[in-house]
Order: structure tokens, then C-alpha cells, then sequence
């Protein structure tokens, strides 16, 4: 309960300087909290161009790495297997020993760039941005080879990226696009005890519960909302003309709400194909998990593909991540 309690703390810390601090203050601050929670020598959180195994930065915040890093990194990416790994797992955090996973006598440029900047343990994880093709990534890393980083430290990355992402595109929002104008938060996201109290809430949210809820006075959950959401675990609402999504960490709800889901046009074994299929399963794969032909594994990934119309399955991944399906 006290790790639970301490990251519900570092939540609405994080939140409440995305609104208040400008944007390299913000990614220090935000940093550092992280570190606090998962110590690492170096660091990168960056928004990348991603198209194939190729990755263009567009901006980074760096933790004690030398600013030629970057241009080091984007010349020899090519070459960097983790980054369609996640890709095609949006949200997972992946743990690397970089000696071990690049050992191939191919990777010998990437040998020696992870060797150069002391990168001889990796935590990476990318989330897509609400502007494809842009990802948000995040790299942690350790400089000696016997410090790993251990399955809690990328679970903690895990739970937290989501809302690293989103409270960096709400400051940028707030301090950038619109010159610290606070109503330009269109965030889709809030905060609030399991009593019910809003602690942060996003315009976009704010919105879209008064479209459920006529007259809702913006300060408490509405009680139907809340009493759907007082089971263990994570849950949802679904309601007229809004879907609510909800993690529990500690005694905070974590919320997020969408208009509509796309994935509602899908039938229930629609879903359960996408989401094998989004988390990088292949279709021989998906058939043999579920107990049907190839074939039909790939019928059912061509109709997924014409329902929710996309094109591939880097779309299908972020849409499932969007939607919360693959937390």
C-alpha cells in the first residue's frame, strides 16, 4: 500500500506542475519524481517520428547525456531492434542488458554507441501521441552491466508513462500552443479520491461528463458514474454519449473519458482478435490461442481493419492503447 500510495502522490504531483510549471521546468521536475521511483544514471524522454524500425527525435529533455547524443542516436537507429518491440507493445516497458540483446556482430555500431554513453542497462517504453506518426519514449538507463532494472521498477514505468505522456501534452498545451492559457486544457483525463472528489480534471473530461450529466456541478464525480466504478479492481462506465474508463492506484481513481468507442463496432470476438493482434501476436498465433483456423484468424483481422478503419497494425495498437485496451 505505501508504494501504491507514494505513486498516487506523484500522479497528482505531476499533473498539478504540468499546469503550473513551463515546459523544460516541467520535464526537470518530472524527472526528477521519476527518478525518485525508479533510479537511473541517464535518461531520455522524447518525442519521436516513428516510421518502421526508424526513428527521427523531434524534441528530448536529457538527463546527464551530452546534447550530440541525439544526433549519435538518430544516425544509427536503424539498427536498434527494441524500437519496433515497442512499438508494436505500446505501454510495456521492455528491461535490456545492451550487450547481451545486441550481441549479434551486426549491432557492433550500436555496440559501441551503447558503450560510449555508459548505456549498458535499458528501460524503454513508448506510448503513441493523440498526432501519429509522433510517439512519446521514454529511455532509462544504468551504467553498470550487474544493475539491472528489476520487474518492479518497469511496472512502475508502466503504470506511469501513460500519464507522463498525457500531463506533458497538457503542458505544452497550456504553455506553449496557447501562451499559458489555462481553458486550453483539452486533456481527456482526471483525478479523484473513491469518494468521488475531482482533484484534476481535463476541459475535454469536465465536458464530456456534462453532456452525460445536464447540470453536473463539476466538483464531484456524478453518483452514477461513481457507483459504477466502486468494484475492485479497474472498471468502467458506459453510458448515453460517454465512456469512462478507470485505474485504481492506492485510494485514487484515475479516469479517462471518450465520447465513443470506436471499438464498439467490433463483436466480442472482434475484440479479443484485435487485442491479441495489437499486442504483436501474428495470426497463426491468435488462431492457435483461440482455438480456430489461420484462415479465420485472418478474416477476422481483415474485418477489424475495414470496421475500424485502419490500415495496419502499428493504427491498431495505438487505437487499443487509446482505448485502454491493452493496460
Amino acid at each position: 500500500m505505501e508504494i501504491a500510495d507514494r505513486l498516487s502522490r506523484t500522479l497528482i504531483e505531476i499533473y498539478r506542475a504540468a499546469r503550473e510549471l513551463p515546459p523544460r521546468d516541467f520535464e526537470e521536475f518530472a524527472m526528477g519524481l521519476l527518478r525518485s521511483l525508479v533510479p537511473f544514471d541517464s535518461g531520455r524522454w522524447a518525442t519521436l517520428e516513428i516510421g518502421g524500425s526508424r526513428a527521427v527525435t523531434q524534441s528530448a529533455y536529457l538527463v546527464n547525456e551530452p546534447t550530440d547524443i541525439i544526433l549519435d542516436w538518430d544516425s544509427i537507429n536503424r539498427l536498434d531492434k527494441l524500437i519496433p518491440i515497442t512499438v508494436n507493445s505500446p505501454g510495456q516497458a521492455i528491461s535490456i542488458d545492451t550487450e547481451s540483446f545486441f550481441a549479434d556482430r551486426k549491432f557492433a555500431e550500436l555496440r559501441d554507441y551503447t558503450r560510449r554513453y555508459r548505456h549498458a542497462n535499458t528501460l524503454g517504453v513508448t506510448v503513441p501521441t493523440a498526432t501519429p506518426p509522433l510517439w512519446c519514449a521514454m529511455s532509462l538507463f544504468r551504467a553498470k552491466r550487474e544493475n539491472h532494472f528489476d520487474d518492479g521498477e518497469r511496472v512502475l514505468l508502466e503504470h506511469l508513462m501513460p500519464h507522463l505522456a498525457e500531463a506533458l501534452a497538457v503542458n505544452r498545451a497550456i504553455h506553449v500552443d496557447r501562451a499559458a492559457d489555462p481553458t486550453s486544457d483539452r486533456s481527456p483525463r482526471a483525478i479523484a479520491s473513491t469518494n468521488g472528489v475531482l482533484h484534476y480534471a481535463g476541459r475535454y473530461f469536465r465536458a464530456s461528463l456534462a453532456e452525460e450529466w445536464p447540470g453536473w456541478n463539476g466538483a464531484v464525480l456524478p453518483q452514477a458514474l461513481l457507483a459504477s466504478l466502486a468494484g475492485p479492481g479497474d472498471s468502467g462506465f458506459a453510458g448515453r454519449s460517454v465512456r469512462v474508463c478507470v485505474q485504481r492506484v492506492g485510494e485514487l481513481l484515475f479516469l479517462q473519458a471518450s465520447r465513443k468507442c470506436r471499438l464498439d463496432e467490433l463483436s466480442r470476438r472482434e475484440k479479443e482478435v484485435a487485442r491479441l493482434y495489437g499486442i504483436g501476436k501474428s495470426y497463426k498465433e491468435i488462431a492457435r490461442e483461440l482455438g480456430i483456423t489461420a484462415v479465420t484468424s485472418r478474416n477476422y483481422i481483415q474485418s477489424i481493419f475495414k470496421k475500424l478503419a485502419i490500415r495496419d497494425k502499428s493504427e491498431l495498437s495505438a487505437l487499443l492503447y487509446r482505448e485502454n485496451v491493452l493496460f
